[in-house]
């Protein structure tokens, strides 16, 4: 809901550089089309859609929030901390085989990134799917994943558990 002027008058205020992606404005990109085409279209016969769309994005994020708090319960999650940061994290495998695939990766995406200090940005969905797969395998044999950055992900017979590479 922050205008992108806010944005850049802010970091500057704070004395912070800001970036621009150089790709951002070629149309080379379908994500680009949408941003600088489609979306000022479907605005110009549609006022109140960017309020419409943020109040739908806001419910959303909401509803997913909510959703993990009660799988992370379900599946018993638990993290390991030394020094205040968290070295692993781990959950039921059991439990998070029950949970629907979008909020059993999202668990995932939650332990990967509980246990990463910053370097989580690299999952995919491929990975995360891989992971889940084994989980609901019975996580037989056992399988570890290098997810990003020297975060790992592994299915074991009784928990799935995030943690980081040597």
């Amino acid at each position: 809901r922050v205008p992108k002027t806010e944005i850049i008058a802010a970091a500057e205020e704070r004395g912070m550089l800001f970036r621009e992606d150089s790709t951002n404005e070629k149309l080379d990109y379908a994500r680009n089309v949408v941003r600088h085409r489609v979306l000022p279209e479907l605005l110009r016969l549609w006022p109140v859609g960017r309020e419409k769309l943020l109040d739908l994005a806001d419910d959303a994020h909401k509803v997913a929030s909510y959703a993990l708090i009660k799988a992370l319960e379900e599946t018993h999650f638990k993290s390991e901390k030394k020094g205040g940061a968290t070295v692993s994290a781990h959950c039921s495998r059991e439990g998070l085989s029950t949970l629907p695939d979008p909020i059993a990766l999202a668990v995932l995406a939650h332990m990967a990134q509980s246990t990463s200090a910053g370097g989580w940005k690299q999952l995919s969905r491929a990975n995360l799917l891989k992971v889940l797969t084994a989980a609901r395998n019975g996580g037989q044999p056992r399988f570890v994943l290098e997810m990003s950055k020297g975060v790992y992900l592994e299915a074991t017979a009784d928990r799935v558990r995030s943690f980081p590479g040597p």
